[in-house]
């Protein structure tokens, strides 16, 4: 075996899963330091604003104000929708995932153990931590979503101005 750097950072655990703590630890911290660099690399793009007459969002979902109000025959006066398009993210999905499959894996080892396999396993704060990590890490490798949702919903009354450009 290679150990590219000096002996004296080579300090493995006669226990294997000390070390595999430790890899999910460098990890999770690579991770971060990728998330960090992205987040510092790239400015926020402006969202688009969207408008709609339907305030779930299901139908009728437009990107410019005045091409809603020609084609649903809109008025001054009447409400509509307005929002910010964003792109969702892989992660928007995995949200508190480690403490999830945690708790499943400790219901398997009861059902299968009874209760011997109580408590299993039995993870800190910091080993949660590597674990959401690197199922936030698979989601973005592997599950990248091809749709948006829309944020900062509020109402919106068209006015006689609204209506004079539209037409």
């Amino acid at each position: 075996m290679t150990w590219p750097w000096h002996r004296s950072w080579w300090k493995p655990s006669p226990d294997p899963q000390r070390n595999i703590i430790k890899a999910m630890a460098l990890l999770a911290a690579e991770y971060d330091d990728i998330e960090r660099t992205k987040s510092v690399d790239s400015e926020p793009p402006v969202a688009p604003e969207l408008f709609s007459t339907d305030d779930e969002w299901q139908s009728d979902i437009y990107g410019d104000l005045q091409e809603l109000i020609e084609d649903r025959e809109r008025e001054a006066g009447d409400v509509i929708y307005t929002g910010t398009k964003r792109h969702a993210q892989a992660t928007d999905y995995t949200i508190n995932l480690a403490e999830s499959v945690i708790e499943n894996m400790q219901v398997q080892a009861e059902d299968d153990a009874g209760e011997v396999g109580e408590g299993y396993p039995e993870a800190t704060k910091a080993q949660e931590q590597v674990l959401q990590a690197l199922i936030d890490g698979w989601a973005e490798q592997y599950c990248t979503p091809d749709f948006y949702t829309i944020g900062n919903v509020k109402d919106y009354t068209i006015t006689a101005e609204d209506v004079e450009v539209s037409q």
